[in-house]
């Protein structure tokens, strides 16, 4: 597969990385975390001549999933997420309502469809049939995808372990265990905040 065309816009009320990602070759192309701004998504894969065929989910939070709804409306890109997430996806309203949003997010912003696949550890990553990165699952349910390039939680930070199905032991293990025993050139492309590198986060990350 020739290399991936990667774009990345912030979406939703938090600020969440959205990235999308392309085979120029194919046309087709995947979305990870729409947190929102889905005519931008399809924008960008219209000015580029892909065709979205697939919405990867990291983690089910409210704010990395906003934008499903709107995708769904326009496309048939499947939905894919680790089982262990659908607690907190079917409770969208309630993590709405949670951090204060319910009057800016409307309960029919809230209505996005079920899963259509569930994604396991060890799984490929898929455009087009082909495969292009290789999936690693916390305990916690946060995902990291690895593709060119590294999708990590946060910069500098593990992200909230307070909320649903948190757990700070388990994303510190996940982080020294797996991502720390990459390349330190590899570059970090977090769930919010700007980009970082493994090296970085060895020797800048105290929460880990």
């Amino acid at each position: 597969m020739a290399d991936l065309d990667i774009s990345h816009i912030v979406t939703g009320p938090l600020d969440v990385n959205c990235y999308i990602i392309g085979d120029p070759k194919s046309k087709k192309a995947l979305v990870i975390d729409p947190g929102g701004s889905p005519d931008e998504i399809l924008s960008i894969c219209k000015e580029k001549g892909f065709e979205l065929e697939s919405i990867y989910l990291t983690h089910a939070h409210f704010d990395h999933v906003l934008g499903i709804r709107g995708l769904r409306a326009k496309t048939q890109a499947k939905i894919y997420l680790h089982k262990a997430d659908m607690e907190i996806y079917k409770i969208l309203p309630l993590q709405v309502k949670f951090f204060g949003f319910s009057s800016r997010i409307s309960t029919k912003d809230c209505e996005i469809p079920d899963p259509d696949v569930f994604i396991k550890e060890g799984e490929n990553v898929m455009i087009n049939g082909e495969p292009v990165a290789k999936i690693y699952h916390t305990p916690d349910s946060l995902l990291e995808v690895f593709i060119k390039y590294l999708l990590m939680y946060n910069r500098t930070s593990v992200g909230r372990t307070d909320l649903w199905e948190g757990s700070y032991e388990q994303i510190r293990n996940s982080v020294r265990g797996k991502l720390f025993k990459m390349d330190d050139n590899i570059e970090v492309l977090p769930g919010h905040g700007p980009s970082s590198s493994i090296g970085y986060e060895k020797t800048h990350n105290y929460s880990v």
